[in-house]
């Protein structure tokens, strides 16, 4: 199994703090591929989803399209300022 959590901050004028927090976590498991995103919060020096997580799967032909998939959604929120979620 593999996982990889981003963790993004930034404005949000729609917030009466001005700022989001947000979650983004994509699990592969074999040809299974799991995406799960929500708002987030510090507890304990850790960062996890403030409510329960929104989800949504895919499943591949090979492992090697499921892992190229993972490349490339990572790549894709990195692009948009999400960073590595300190654990």
């Amino acid at each position: 199994m593999v996982t990889e959590t981003l963790f993004y901050m930034g404005r949000n004028d729609a917030n009466v703090s001005r700022v989001s927090w947000k979650l983004w976590k994509i699990v592969r498991h074999g040809r299974k591929v799991t995406a799960l995103w929500g708002p987030a919060e510090v507890v304990q020096r850790k960062v996890v989803f403030k409510y329960k997580a929104q989800k949504k799967s895919w499943w591949f032909r090979s492992e090697r399209l499921a892992k190229q998939f993972v490349l490339d959604r990572v790549a894709q929120k990195e692009r948009r300022g999400y960073e590595h979620a300190p654990c």
